[in-house]
């Protein structure tokens, strides 16, 4: 029986001993996320006209997409659907764990080559 009892001091103090890193609360978790996020938009110039549009930033698969074309729903990806002759365009990119949200524009110039509206 003593044997068991020291035994379960040895164990008793080692555990003590530890170092031990404090477990954060779900309200310090929440601090350490960033209160913002940077986003931009990437170009690529089709070769049949139009452009290509895209979200550029870190780990995008953590973030939702909402795009704007035209004036006209563009899609729920982190890129426009397809070929586009693009005017204008916004995406609203929404961080999935706190629901975060930042709006970026873009204005182009000359997207197509001819009036058509997509390719």
């Amino acid at each position: 029986m003593s044997q068991k009892l020291l035994s379960l001091c040895i164990c008793f103090c080692l555990f003590l001993s530890c170092d031990k890193a404090p477990l954060l609360s779900p309200a310090e978790l929440d601090n350490e996320q960033p209160t913002t996020f940077e986003v931009s938009i990437d170009v690529a110039q089709c070769i049949n006209g139009g452009s290509l549009l895209f979200v550029s930033m870190p780990n995008p698969e953590l973030y939702g997409y909402l795009w704007e074309v035209n004036g006209k729903a563009g899609g729920h990806h982190n890129q426009t659907s397809g070929c586009q002759c693009v005017e204008n365009a916004t995406v609203r990119v929404t961080r999935l764990a706190d629901g975060l949200r930042v709006n970026k524009s873009i204005e182009l110039i000359a997207s197509c080559l001819s009036d058509e509206s997509s390719f």
